[in-house]
């Protein structure tokens, strides 16, 4: 009976310790399959960055969706956003065919179109081509192709950009706050502009130094140059480094403008306004957006924003003359219907007139309301209005030669149209995959 309770009081220890060891065992092959994942998505990415500096921006784009499927990462998200914004061609209507269906890259990439149509394709499988270039009775291969009826994958080009966009964001959105991104690049700045001053410094005492023939002066100051030199072409990347986030919001912005998609523009900016009201930075963005999609009235409708909440007159007399500019180039195009002209123009000179207070002593405005004063005189065609407008401009143009002190003003030129968006920083567009900050 001993026996039989000893039994029966182990048997229960027994099965708790190999249910412990068997749960055990589970976590430890979980936990392997983990790191093995791990492992399989970094090298899928390592192998699609050197992919995508060889400029095979489709097979990296492959690889680069492989590692995500592996491991989520937002540096992963900055490479694939990269590689499709790449892979994105700008005023092609056509789809762009990424491979055959054969083909891993049709698997990997996501919601591709199969397609069918006669291209290209290289006689020796080994051979990389992604051209995939029509061919029929006009349009003939080269020797080391042969055209041939074949089941491609393809995707649209808006879609194209939108894929890009949407693992940008997602980078995007793992960055620190923009408030502490400015904080840092200030600091950076001011280092930058330090060496520069020492470098500019550096160089007046190496020409003083040749100058009299000092050879060891000339060689010491030569040497803090190139040390100088040195250390600003690496604070310069710093600084293009830590801008990073601001330079692919203006890539993912100038994807959307160049497929037509300009109303993902609009409300991708109009999201950042709301979580930062009354940004100007912001609004400057969307007063540029809006200009491209044609609606020159809600452009100039944010510049006036932009005027009226500027902190110093740089930047009021800044977002007055992209008024400005705005008219003069929608008037110089003579696409608007005549009563469209008279508002735009009007909008314009206000603009300027506002300008021209605030810096009486600046030819420019003058310069610009004249010119638009012209267009709006050709508007009014052979009328009292048109006469009066003739002498406004001819008004303005005096004017203008006494504040210059010319004696004959010259004619004033085609402004410079504001850019879309308008610029937030000085860095530079990225042009491959991150393997510092944002690639790993």
């Amino acid at each position: 009976m001993s026996r039989l309770t000893d039994r029966g009081s182990r048997r229960p220890a027994s099965n708790w310790i190999d249910r412990v060891c068997a749960v055990l065992a589970v976590l430890a092959v979980v936990g392997l399959c983990g790191a093995c994942d791990d492992l399989d998505g970094r090298g899928a990415n390592r192998k699609a960055n050197r992919y995508f500096r060889e400029t095979k921006f489709i097979e990296a784009a492959s690889l680069y969706e492989r590692a995500l499927k592996k491991v989520e990462d937002p540096k992963i998200h900055y490479n694939l956003g990269l590689a499709y914004s790449k892979i994105f061609k700008a005023g092609v209507d056509d789809v762009i065919v990424l491979g055959q269906t054969s083909e891993d890259i049709c698997k990997q990439i996501p919601d591709v179109k199969v397609i069918k149509r006669r291209v290209c394709i290289k006689n020796d499988p080994k051979e990389e081509d992604r051209g995939f270039n029509k061919c029929d009775e006009q349009a003939i291969c080269p020797s080391s192709a042969t055209c041939t009826e074949a089941e491609l994958c393809a995707k649209d080009n808006p879609a194209l950009a939108n894929l890009a966009a949407e693992h940008l964001t997602k980078w995007i959105d793992s960055q620190p706050s923009d408030d502490e991104i400015k904080k840092q690049l200030k600091a950076q700045q001011d280092d930058l502009d330090k060496l520069e001053k020492a470098r500019e410094k550096a160089d007046a005492e190496m020409i003083a130094a040749i100058e009299k023939g000092d050879k060891i002066a000339e060689d010491d100051a030569t040497q803090r140059k190139t040390l100088l030199d040195e250390q600003i072409k690496a604070a310069k990347n710093e600084v293009d480094e830590t801008a990073l986030k601001f330079t692919m919001r203006k890539l993912m912005t100038q994807l959307w403008i160049d497929s037509n998609q300009f109303d993902k523009a609009i409300a991708y900016w109009d999201a950042q306004l709301k979580a930062k009201p009354n940004d100007l930075e912001v609004m400057g963005n969307l007063a540029g957006i809006n200009l491209k999609a044609g609606d020159w009235r809600k452009s100039i409708d944010w510049y006036q924003k932009v005027a009226a909440g500027a902190p110093d007159e740089t930047n009021k007399l800044s977002a007055l003359q992209f008024i400005g500019n705005v008219a003069w180039a929608k008037l110089n195009s003579k696409t608007l219907p005549p009563n469209e002209a008279i508002e735009l123009a009007d909008l314009g000179i206000g603009a300027l007139q506002e300008a021209h207070k605030i810096a009486p002593k600046n030819v420019r405005f003058l310069g610009l309301q004249s010119s638009i004063y012209n267009f709006r005189s050709l508007i009014h065609g052979a009328s009292w209005a048109a006469a009066i407008d003739r002498a406004s401009s001819q008004d303005l143009k005096g004017l203008s030669d006494v504040v210059s002190g010319k004696a004959k003003p010259a004619a004033p030129g085609a402004p410079t149209p504001p850019t879309t968006p308008p610029k937030t920083d000085g860095a530079k567009t990225s042009g491959g995959p991150a393997d510092k900050k944002a690639g790993g």
